[in-house]
């Protein structure tokens, strides 16, 4: 099953490069991970916007991030995968325990040079008990000073 969750902002007058996690769009979201789960598929949810992102601006925030962990927590999603900071990490919530996010980083923006500063790719490999993830090992590619990623 696919679903998609927008998270953009909905008025005027907003922050460029700002999301907003907005309620009605959390409910539904927990309604579908339900189901998913009832029909016993793991779930892990992806988004552009990372929430709790450590040392952010205060202008790039994902709006509502604590209501996503939340949400993610409230219906056992463990895995928030994203990216938007152009930064690579991973961490857990400091909010609730047990909702890990993992953040892309920038790997689509290599340039020369310096393209070896910042950019990396993460290969993550999902481990899976019936609906349930049991683990996520993941490891950091980072780009050569040439503009490569060797694996």
């Amino acid at each position: 099953m696919k679903y998609s969750a927008d998270a953009t902002l909905r008025y005027q007058g907003g922050i460029w490069g700002q999301g907003r996690a907005y309620q009605i769009t959390l409910n539904y979201l927990q309604f579908l991970t339900r189901q998913s789960k009832e029909n016993g598929y793991p779930v892990i949810w992806a988004m552009h916007f990372a929430p709790e992102f450590p040392n952010i601006r205060e202008n790039l925030k994902l709006l509502g991030e604590n209501e996503v962990i939340s949400a993610a927590k409230s219906v056992d999603v463990e895995y928030i995968f994203c990216g938007h900071t152009h930064h690579q990490d991973a961490y857990e919530s400091k909010l609730v325990d047990g909702v890990n996010v993992i953040c892309s980083g920038s790997s689509t923006e290599c340039t020369f040079p310096p393209a070896h500063i910042g950019n990396s790719v993460q290969v993550i490999s999902l481990e899976v008990d019936g609906n349930k993830i049991v683990a996520a090992p993941h490891d950091e590619i980072k780009c050569s000073e040439y503009g490569v990623y060797e694996i």
